[in-house]
């Protein structure tokens, strides 16, 4: 007999170390069984566990009932003194309502959303996903002839920290632990429509899966974790691999050595050659498993060649070197991806580590310093909390974007502060900009924007900081050039 879904949530969480005394958690709740399953089970363990709670609601104004979702979980959360942020999407900010890709799109909307309300408190996101959708997941991805990392979708906690602490109860313990506490559900018609994969697999597939193993779902979650290990474990062995070979990087750039390669299982290899292209945004699942191993095996044997993959991504073998490149449009460079910023958080911007060029950028809240200059520093600025309109992100330069550097009277083009400060052009692209949603707030090796400086009527302020090797600055001053 399987334990009562509070404790079996309760252990998850423990286990996975996905909430820690203290910790403020913002529950994603749509209506949905999963959801008020989460939003209940949570409530109930909260004290236990030491956390507190927010909740989050998103109309995604798609159908013409939708506001009758958020108003049922406004209703839920005021009986439970949850406290609860609720907005509706504009999709005319959004360049209109989608008439194609619509749940990913929807989808970007709603984690928009959750990632700037989290932010405001440094909040956790929960979110209500279970056994079923990984057992859904696992299949689709088996059939698009996954590897170890995409078979072990969705964990535990994302890359980005979202956490899943019912992963491991199925949705008909989840409906069933609602009804004996008489809690009703929004249902989402969506869920069944069959014009999609996922609906296909949970009205065909699924049911056949059951009648032959009713335990499926747990079954499958079980294959999925050692999955996940076993790709933890890779890619392990692959930064301590890349760390040894890697002769000379740049943004969009590695050289390994070549006649070393050989000393290496090819599945590290691989798996190394896979992290490097993944780093630079491109999508290594797009390359195929089968010409990587093609190119792992011209470098272990020392074949001079040149490969040309998908995805702009060249790869060149001599006699002494492996050389991978992105190849992009003229006068391109790396480019930073776009992330959203937690407080307290850290996203990786290049990398990983098999590089040898891991760059971070961390987020944390403190006391206003006595003296920001001071404290403050190429890599290291001090920004006034309460003057951050809608959360942090960061991304690369775009067309047309200026700031007024503190110091200095007016607004000036980032692009002519990077001419003046040298920073080559293949590298312009790299450096990343921290930005609200009135603008830019900093840039490494710049100094921060006049309208987010500490000043003395500050209480509350966050540091941000860029841990690594940046490659367009000097790395004996570590600054783009000087101050002035």
């Amino acid at each position: 007999m399987n334990p009562p879904l509070e404790l079996s949530v309760r252990r998850t969480i423990e286990r996975e170390r996905l909430i820690h005394p203290g910790d403020c958690v913002l529950l994603a709740v749509s209506g949905g069984a999963d959801s008020i399953a989460l939003l209940r089970v949570l409530h109930e363990i909260s004290g236990e566990i030491g956390c507190t709670l927010r909740a989050a609601t998103l109309d995604h104004a798609l159908r013409a009932d939708s506001a009758e979702d958020a108003d049922f979980v406004e209703a839920l959360c005021r009986e439970h003194a949850v406290p609860l942020v609720r907005e509706r999407v504009d999709w005319n900010r959004r360049g209109g309502a989608p008439t194609a890709d619509v749940e990913a799109r929807a989808r970007d909307a709603r984690y928009d959303f959750l990632r700037r309300t989290a932010a405001a408190d440094g909040a956790t996101i929960a979110v209500g996903h279970h056994a079923d959708d990984r057992l859904e997941t696992f299949l689709i991805q088996l059939l698009r002839g996954a590897g170890p990392r995409g078979l072990s979708l969705p964990r535990y906690r994302r890359e980005d920290g979202v956490i899943r602490p019912l992963l491991d109860v199925t949705r008909a313990e989840i409906e069933a632990w609602l009804r004996d506490r008489d809690q009703t559900w929004r249902d989402d018609p969506t869920n069944e429509d069959r014009s999609n994969l996922r609906g296909r697999f949970r009205a065909d597939v699924l049911p056949a899966l059951r009648r032959e193993n009713p335990a499926v779902a747990r079954v499958v979650g079980r294959a999925a974790t050692l999955l996940g290990e076993t790709d933890d474990l890779l890619e392990a062995l692959a930064e301590a691999a890349g760390e040894a070979l890697v002769v000379r990087e740049s943004p969009g750039e590695l050289v390994l050595d070549g006649p070393r390669a050989a000393t290496y299982d090819a599945n590290v290899l691989t798996t190394l050659l896979r992290l490097v292209v993944r780093a630079w945004g491109a999508s290594s699942a797009a390359i195929g498993r089968s010409a990587w191993r093609e190119v792992v095996v011209g470098w272990q044997l020392g074949v001079p060649f040149v490969r040309e993959l998908p995805g702009g991504i060249r790869v060149s073998r001599t006699e002494s070197q492996l050389r991978l490149e992105i190849r992009r449009p003229e006068g391109a460079g790396f480019s930073v991806p776009v992330h959203e910023l937690s407080v307290p958080g850290r996203v990786r911007l290049f990398g990983p580590s098999p590089i040898g060029a891991d760059l971070h950028l961390t987020v944390t809240e403190a006391a206003p310093p006595e003296d920001p200059r001071r404290a403050s520093g190429p890599r290291v600025a001090w920004v006034d909390a309460g003057r951050i309109v809608g959360g942090l992100r960061v991304r690369a330069r775009r067309p047309g974007d200026r700031y007024r550097p503190l110091g200095l009277d007016g607004s000036v083009k980032l692009q002519d502060l990077l001419v003046d400060r040298k920073v080559p052009r293949p590298w312009r692209d790299s450096v990343p900009v921290v930005t609200d949603h009135e603008g830019i707030v900093w840039i490494p090796g710049f100094r921060v924007d006049r309208r987010s400086r500490i000043t003395e009527e500050t209480q509350r302020a966050y540091r941000i900081e860029l841990i690594g090797r940046p490659p367009w600055m000097d790395p004996a001053e570590g600054a783009i050039g000087s101050e002035g």
